[in-house]
């Protein structure tokens, strides 16, 4: 079951991982989810760097984690049918234990879960693996489109900025409960986090958000599109320009629900997919390759870097650990983002010059196919 792995696939991973981790680092020692962060960051350099990862990684990256995890999925789905397996059961067991790994990690790590996310809308997505690609491409394609088209176009009547503050005490609360409370009282707020970001609402938008993704991912993984690599210079330019201007849409014109949705919806995922595209050129030059491979080892152990960034963040913020929660500067945080990487890079790279998975995707692999693997090479 394990086949041969195609490197640009782990590298799209560990890039992605580097940009879901500059985006969330706010939301780790700040009450980012009830703040409107354009008024809270007020030196120059934190008010610059929230504009360089609002423009150029905010909702960039998410997308091609979605459309990796319905690759993987559907990589998984080929092979257990060349090999005679069940995939109903695989697929249960694998999805259903990301789905215990995301519970555990909203109750004793971080709020900011995206793998129950994951397991839900992959459990979903996987009934649909036995389409032929084009059918899961176009209504992926059509899925993500139209539904977001017709909000774009509610949007636009409707008036007002963008500001996501909840209330004076719900920031008070944060503050006050991260830095100074028991891990119970931090528990407790949470679970209260996790709920605020993951209203009814936003469970509707799973499907026209996460799962579109996937189905496209799909959709490639049944093509072998990553295999072919055959991505020119000019591909990358057709949608680097046209995604940069689109998330650059609120800056031009002023903040308000439309030009964020504009600027998320459809300039997030184009950019996301430009940045493929460059990877799998770079991936493929003499004086860059080095470099951009050493990416991979991050991206093959991405579940257990995921979990180790919540981790290792939530441990240095909050009060069970040094209790820095809304201590630091937007700045501090990126350099810590930066530190934090490298560090990953470098364990990435030893573990798996030693290992044939991850420690996370170990277990994880065991569950899905109750077999244990192979540990060490």
């Amino acid at each position: 079951m394990d086949g041969q792995r195609i490197e640009l696939l782990d590298v799209i991973r560990g890039f992605s991982l580097l940009g879901i981790f500059f985006v969330n680092m706010p939301s780790f020692h700040s009450p980012n989810l009830y703040i409107n962060p354009m008024d809270w960051w007020n030196t120059p350099i934190d008010r610059s760097l929230n504009a360089i990862i609002d423009v150029m990684l905010q909702a960039s990256c998410y997308p091609l984690f979605s459309l990796l995890f319905g690759y993987g999925l559907a990589s998984i789905y080929k092979n257990s049918k060349k090999e005679n397996l069940n995939f109903s059961l695989i697929a249960s067991r694998r999805l259903g234990f990301l789905l215990l790994i995301g519970i555990a990690h909203v109750l004793f790590i971080w709020h900011g879960d995206i793998l129950i996310s994951y397991a839900i809308v992959g459990t979903i997505s996987a009934f649909l693996l036995s389409w032929p690609a084009v059918k899961l491409l176009r209504t992926g394609i059509i899925m993500y489109v139209f539904p977001n088209v017709l909000l774009a176009c509610q949007f636009f009547f409707l008036k007002g900025n963008n500001n996501r503050v909840s209330g004076v005490d719900e920031v008070k609360n944060s503050l006050k409960i991260y830095a100074q409370g028991t891990f119970h009282d931090i528990t407790l707020q949470r679970i209260h986090d996790w709920q605020m970001a993951n209203d009814s609402l936003s469970f509707l938008l799973f499907f026209t958000t996460i799962m579109p993704f996937m189905l496209i991912g799909m959709a490639l993984a049944k093509t072998k599109f990553a295999e072919q690599q055959r991505i020119r210079k000019r591909s990358f330019f057709y949608l680097f320009i046209p995604a940069l201007l689109l998330k650059c849409v609120p800056y031009f014109f002023g903040w308000n629900i439309m030009s964020h949705f504009i600027q998320d919806i459809f300039g997030g995922p184009l950019l996301g997919a430009s940045y493929a595209f460059l990877l799998s050129l770079l991936l493929k030059n003499q004086y860059c390759a080095g470099i951009i491979k050493a990416l991979a080892p991050v991206g093959r152990m991405s579940l257990s870097n995921y979990l180790f960034q919540s981790f290792a963040s939530t441990l240095i913020f909050y009060h069970y650990g040094l209790g820095l929660y809304g201590q630091v500067s937007l700045a501090e945080g990126d350099v810590l983002v930066v530190a934090l990487f490298i560090a990953q890079m470098l364990f990435s790279r030893y573990w798996m010059e030693r290992h044939t998975y991850g420690p996370i995707e170990w277990i994880w692999r065991s569950v899905t196919f109750v077999k244990i693997p192979k540990w060490r090479k």
